[in-house]
Parts: C-alpha cells; sequence; structure tokens
C-alpha cells in the first residue's frame, strides 16, 4: 500500500501489479514463485501464449514476494498503521434486514510512514479468516472537492450520532483527526496544499486591525501577489481602512462652569434628549446657541461626544453618520446656504462636490453663530410666518448674549 494512501473500501477484479517490482528476491521466495507460478499455468490448460504464461507466474510470484517483504517491514514498526472503526448498526425496520447480518464495520486505516512506508496492490491483503473487505483507496492529496481521507473520516464519524451516544461501543482504534491532520501534513513533506495555505494565509491577512498591519502582513506571507496584483490589494486596503474624516472624537474641557448657568441648563437638557439612540425614521430638533465670540460655545458643543464639524463652508465630506451630533460653526451665507428642514430628518440627500447627491442618516445637529440674524441668513427654505412657526416647533434656541459657557483663566 502506498504510504501516501489510506484504505477505505471497494473489491478489484484481480491483483495484477501496475509496476514491476525490480527487487532481488531471495532464492527461497524464487522458488517458491516458481512453483507457484507452474501451478498457475497449468491450471491455465491447453497451450496457452508466453505472455499469459509470464503474467500468471509474476502475480503470484510477487505476492509471496510482497508477504516476505511485509514481514520484514512489520519486523521494527509494530504500530505503523492508525486505524479508526465504526459499527454501523443495521435498522431492523428496513425491508432488507437480514437478521444473520444485523451489523457491518467502517474502518479507515493509514500508514503513519511517510519513507519507506508498505505498498502493495494486493486485493486479498486485508483479508481475515477468510472475509474479503471491500477495498477503496483514498489519496492523501486535496482534490477539488477536499481531501478524500478527511472526508472518509468525517463519513465514519457520522455514525457516532451528534450528541456521541455510545461511542466505546460503536468505535474501535487510536487514529484521531488531529493525527490525521499530522499524518496529511508529513504526507506532503510538511508542506501545505495549495488550498490550505490560502486559506491560512487569507484569514490572518483580513484579520489585521489596521492598513498599517494588513500591508505588513500581506508582505510577509505574499509578496509575490504585492507585484502582481497591487492595484486590486490596494482598493482592498483603502476601501476597508478607509478613515472617516469627519469622525471627530470629543474634546474635554478642564475648566469650571460658572455660577449663572441657565443658558448652560437649556442646552444640556437638549444633549440629553437628542443624543441618544432613536429608531428608525424618528427626527431630531434642531439645537442652536447664539452668542458673542470667545464665551466658549464651540468648545462646550465639541465637549459633548464624537461629532462632525463645518466651519464657514458647507462640506458634506466632512460629516460622519457615525458621530454623536453635527456641528455648524459660524457658516457664511455667501458661500452657498442650507436647508434648515433637512437637518431635522432622519435621513436627507445633501449636495457635495460635483453636484453630487449623498443620501445621509442625519445626526442631531448644533448650529452656532454671533446672532440670530447671521444665523437665519444661511438658511434657504425657512421664510414668513410659517417660517418661524416652524423653527418654534422644530429648534431649540439657547441665547447666552455675553454669558460664558465655561469661566477662563
Amino acid at each position: 500500500m502506498p504510504p501516501i494512501r489510506s484504505t477505505h473500501t471497494q473489491e478489484t477484479n484481480n491483483a495484477l501489479p501496475r509496476t514491476i517490482q525490480r527487487s532481488s528476491p531471495s532464492p527461497g521466495s524464487t522458488k517458491r514463485a516458481a512453483e507457484i507460478g507452474l501451478a498457475v499455468a497449468r491450471a491455465l490448460g491447453g497451450n496457452p501464449s508466453p505472455r499469459a504464461k509470464f503474467f500468471a507466474a509474476y502475480a503470484d510470484g510477487s505476492r509471496v514476494r510482497r508477504a516476505e517483504r511485509y514481514e520484514a517491514f512489520c519486523r521494527d514498526r509494530p504500530n505503523h498503521w492508525a486505524t479508526l472503526a465504526v459499527v454501523e448498526r443495521h435498522d431492523p425496520e428496513e425491508p432488507s434486514f437480514d437478521p444473520d447480518r444485523p451489523l457491518h464495520v467502517h474502518a479507515l486505516t493509514i500508514s503513519q510512514e511517510r519513507k519507506g512506508g508498505w505498498n502493495t496492490q494486493n486485493a486479498r491483503f486485508w483479508d481475515f479468516e477468510g472475509n474479503h473487505p471491500n477495498i477503496l483507496q483514498k489519496e492523501l492529496r486535496d482534490g477539488p472537492g477536499g481531501n478524500p481521507a478527511r472526508d472518509a473520516f468525517n463519513y465514519l464519524w457520522k455514525h457516532v450520532g451528534e450528541e456521541g451516544e455510545e461511542v466505546d461501543n460503536l468505535m474501535a482504534g487510536d487514529l484521531t483527526l488531529e493525527r490525521l491532520e499530522e499524518i496529511l501534513v508529513k504526507g506532503r513533506g510538511g508542506k501545505r496544499s495549495r488550498q490550505q495555505a490560502e486559506l491560512e494565509d487569507g484569514e490572518e491577512i483580513v484579520g489585521s486591525r489596521t492598513r498599517e498591519e494588513f500591508y505588513q502582513t500581506y508582505k510577509r506571507l505574499r509578496p509575490l501577489d504585492m507585484t502582481k496584483s497591487w492595484n486590486s490589494i490596494r482598493a482592498y486596503a483603502e476601501y476597508t481602512y478607509k478613515a472617516d474624516a469627519g469622525l471627530l472624537p470629543a474634546i474635554p474641557v478642564d475648566l469650571e462652569e460658572p455660577e449663572y448657568r441657565e443658558h448652560i441648563d437649556q442646552a444640556d437638557r437638549w444633549f440629553a434628549q437628542e443624543v441618544r439612540p432613536k429608531g428608525p425614521g424618528m427626527r431630531h430638533r434642531i439645537l442652536v446657541i447664539e452668542g458673542e465670540t470667545g464665551i466658549g460655545k464651540t468648545a462646550y458643543a465639541r465637549s459633548k461626544g464624537s461629532h462632525s464639524r463645518m466651519c464657514n463652508v458647507w462640506n458634506v465630506a466632512a460629516l460622519s453618520e457615525d458621530a454623536d451630533i453635527w456641528i455648524m460653526d459660524d457658516m457664511v451665507s455667501t458661500n452657498g446656504k442650507y436647508s434648515l428642514k433637512a437637518l431635522s430628518q432622519y435621513e436627507a440627500d445633501f449636495t457635495g462636490r460635483y453636484q453630487r447627491v449623498k443620501t445621509m442618516k442625519v445626526r442631531p445637529t448644533v448650529i452656532l453663530g454671533n446672532s440670530r440674524a447671521a444665523i437665519t441668513k444661511c438658511w434657504s427654505d425657512i421664510e414668513g410666518e410659517e417660517g418661524e412657526a416652524w423653527v418654534a416647533r422644530n429648534v431649540e434656541w439657547v441665547y447666552s448674549g455675553g454669558r460664558p459657557f465655561f469661566v477662563f483663566p
């Protein structure tokens, strides 16, 4: 049996070897082979061709020589086979159930020797007490559908049951899946198959946490692919590890708050109510903080959580859907107006560069400005009494005047 193959089940029609053994047999085995060959030739009867005589003598003579070789092979290897056997019991309810044959045995046996292992093409080698099993050789090399030896192992395990009932009564042998995997790797000279290498290397590569780690891992495991598929590799890295430029962390302010804090309490109530997870379709009220420059309203807003910030100019690329709040600081109307109603929606379409429309989930919005006139001048859809009524319902307006949000040193 080739050392890189394992045995399962299927009977062959003949035992003629497919390769000619050119080793010199011992004198005893040669004599015995000749005797068997002549007996086989006589059994052929008539006047068979020289070719028929040769194959008849060679076939039986090789069996004798191989049996002697196997005895010598096993002399110093008492346990070179790893085996797993499973009893499959037949269902008595089946129409074809035979009470005299209520079960049969599946066995997987594999040589643990990589070099010098046992090699036989004799289908009768596995006969036991006159019983001839069905034999099927399983390749250790990976194929298109997986590894045949591993599939045979899993086939045996399926008869044990999902919960492993009666394992001791059903199974015999010491071949484990871990040991089988060791033999499979050993059978490949310690090398992984191409499929296994791609899966293992790919899992480590895509598991990288940063773009830099991704490139370093790719360079270490697949350096040649870096030169052949660079555009695809870079595109994957850019998409997977792209930084959200619009997502800014909260900036805490280590300053005391003033004693007069009515405007701060009003803004805090808005943050407590609006900056929280809301269900799909739920809208947000808008917070407007009006006050003089230098009172800390921007620092106050940026300290309340992760945020996206626009300053003066409308830039949809500066907005992130993952931010807790959006901050619009001192927006200037000469650079274009924006829709106030859109900022109160659950989801809205915004125009970005080159007039491209970007649909985004709107985050709670804070608008900062020095005066009411400067703030409202940037709104494009709030006009007249109807607009004022909409603002009264959907905007929390905090007027701080000259009162600060922090006590500055």
